[in-house]
């Protein structure tokens, strides 16, 4: 047998050795928004920090993602009916969790805040239970998490289309106050239209970013794969490096994450819905 031939045979054998790799990586409907830093529609497709921690995701667990941006309430409900595979980034709630599955670790935390102007004193004590109704504006198909979702309706919420229209609103006196979180509005408030917005302490929560999958995967084992893959991501340190290069927060490998999760769904007390 020639060497040419028995390369030729070696090379057939190794694509068919790699053909149940290929095979086996599953082609999901990944659908989001545009969000500061963890997702941006470029020329190029969609892009950030978010696309490409889903990607390595992709890389460890056996799938890939084909992704869309679109109005954040139009993804969720895409998801919530089945109609997507995978929602890039909500925060958890009860609600959330009954209409999706989510990964048992996030990949960003954003800081949840109320935004005032800087001319008009407003305090409070943390306790969005203690806020008149105020007219705060947030934008349509948002939520900060769950402390917050268990003291919505105590406040006059005014749905906008998006944070620089919230904010505009706010210029103008139309509303009392903005509600958001840090990594989306402080870049905001750093531009001169917008200056005499100031963030009003202390925060609402500390909110998670995850990715969550559609109630069709719920117990499946591609759930339980990338699930494995992101608890390997955390443990290791990798996003937390990855974290700090774009420049967001997340915790260290000593923190206390069954904590965490386990007091994440809580409202605080005498709040109602």
């Amino acid at each position: 047998m020639s060497a040419i031939h028995t390369l030729r045979m070696l090379w057939a054998a190794s694509l068919l050795l790699a053909w149940p790799v290929a095979a086996a990586v599953t082609e999901l409907r990944c659908v989001g928004t545009e969000f500061t830093t963890l997702t941006r529609n470029t020329p190029d497709g969609p892009r950030g920090f978010a696309l490409d921690i889903l990607t390595e995701l992709g890389k460890r667990a056996g799938f890939h993602c084909n992704v869309d941006l679109l109005p954040w309430k139009r993804a969720q409900a895409l998801v919530a009916r089945n109609e997507a595979d995978l929602l890039i980034g909500p925060y958890r709630t009860h609600l959330r969790e009954h209409d999706m599955a989510y990964l048992s670790r996030p990949f960003y935390f954003d800081d949840a805040l109320f935004f005032g102007l800087a001319k008009v004193p407003f305090t409070w004590d943390g306790q969005i239970a203690s806020l008149p109704r105020q007219q705060v504006a947030m934008v349509r198909g948002w939520t900060l998490g769950e402390r917050f979702e268990a003291f919505r309706n105590q406040l006059n919420l005014v749905e906008v289309d998006s944070s620089d229209q919230a904010l505009r609103l706010l210029l103008t006196g139309r509303i009392s106050l903005v509600a958001g979180n840090e990594r989306d509005f402080a870049p905001r408030i750093a531009k001169p239209e917008f200056s005499a917005i100031k963030p009003v302490q202390p925060h609402i929560q500390n909110s998670a970013g995850y990715f969550a999958l559609s109630n069709k995967w719920r117990g499946s084992p591609l759930l339980a794969r990338m699930d494995e893959a992101m608890l390997q991501m955390v443990n290791s340190g990798y996003l937390l490096a990855q974290s700090r290069a774009a420049g967001l927060n997340f915790p260290d490998t000593r923190f206390d994450w069954a904590s965490y999760v386990a007091k994440e769904l809580d409202a605080p007390a005498g709040a109602s819905k």
